[in-house]
């Protein structure tokens, strides 16, 4: 364990010192809060700079380590400039810029765009204007949650249950009745007896937002009756990260009392069932290979081929201990 701890340490800080300084950061109208979409953002004193994509982000890379001023310009908005952006080694620098407009008339411009679903304020107004009965949570909620996985943030959408702590019950209908999309795209059923997807797959710091459609619209799927889960994870970081979580949790009517268990052959590590067997099922040596039939053997030796097998039925008596889990991501 320590040298896999290590070579996680060394390959983040390697990483992290590789990876070119930038600056990066958003563009926004300061009359109506949307992306302005081709603002030019220059780098005062030099002959680069970068312009503004759909969602209002820019990128100026290739900076060396010092003290850098970004102009930012718009047709029909006042010119900013935004003096002493400190530029560190290895790190990206975050600089969001809101422009306000000038007073003066030009020809009409029509600009379309998509919100970005990641902010609580653009859930709210998306699902103000959706033209279908829909909920959802946005990145920003749940990073003020403690949750670890999808199925944690699904509990806190109004009208939705979970199951096992990882199927999705929507307005009260079995998961046969809903359906799962990841970007877009249908995900089918991990389990061989369910029609519903398994939540605790995903962690929660991979996604950007969970919208649930409880009625129907032409632009989706149409088999469903409860509801049409739609994950959306967030898209490639601006900079490497690497980041962990552990949490634990305590039951008033389970945790240090007694409860009973029994050897079942299972490898664990810290209370956790690994899925490998550690040698005692296997077939006992005196077993031959070929198939045991009485008319191949003996009575006696029968004896002894059952004898053979581990015989502990008996059961073990601990305490329970403290719920616990650990995320890692990369």
């Amino acid at each position: 364990m320590k040298i896999f701890f290590a070579l996680f340490f060394i390959l983040s800080v390697s990483a992290t010192t590789l990876y070119s300084q930038s600056i990066s950061g958003k563009v926004i109208d300061g009359t109506y809060s949307e992306p302005l979409i081709g603002a030019n953002v220059k780098v005062v004193d030099e002959n680069f700079g970068a312009v503004t994509d759909l969602d209002g982000s820019f990128t100026v890379s290739g900076l060396k380590p010092g003290s850098y001023d970004l102009e930012f310009t718009y047709i029909g908005f006042q010119t900013l400039i935004v003096r002493s952006i400190r530029v560190n080694t290895g790190e990206v620098t975050r600089v969001d810029v809101v422009l306000q407009e000038e007073g003066i008339e030009t020809e009409e411009i029509t600009i379309e765009a998509t919100f970005n679903l990641a902010n609580e304020n653009a859930l709210l107004v998306e699902q103000k204007n959706a033209s279908k009965i829909q909920d959802g949570i946005s990145e920003q909620q749940i990073r003020r949650a403690p949750d670890a996985a999808a199925s944690d943030v699904l509990k806190r959408v109004i009208g939705v249950n979970i199951v096992g702590d990882k199927f999705v019950y929507v307005r009260g209908t079995t998961d046969r009745y809903s359906l799962t999309t990841l970007n877009g795209l249908t995900i089918p059923s991990l389990e061989p007896d369910r029609k519903s997807f398994s939540f605790d797959l995903i962690p929660s710091n991979l996604l950007e937002n969970i919208i649930i459609a409880k009625t129907f619209s032409a632009d989706q799927p149409g088999n469903f009756s409860g509801g049409l889960v739609q994950v959306t994870t967030k898209d490639f970081p601006d900079q490497f990260s690497m980041g962990y979580s552990v949490s634990s949790g305590y039951n008033t009517q389970t945790t240090g009392n007694l409860f009973r268990s029994y050897n079942a052959g299972e490898k664990k590590f810290l209370f956790i069932n690994l899925g490998l067997d550690d040698g005692t099922r296997k077939l006992p040596g005196v077993i031959p290979n070929e198939r045991v039939l009485n008319t191949n053997f003996s009575n006696q030796q029968l004896k002894e081929f059952g004898r053979s097998f581990v015989n502990d039925w008996g059961q073990n008596t601990s305490n329970a201990p403290l719920n616990a889990g650990f995320q890692l991501s990369i």
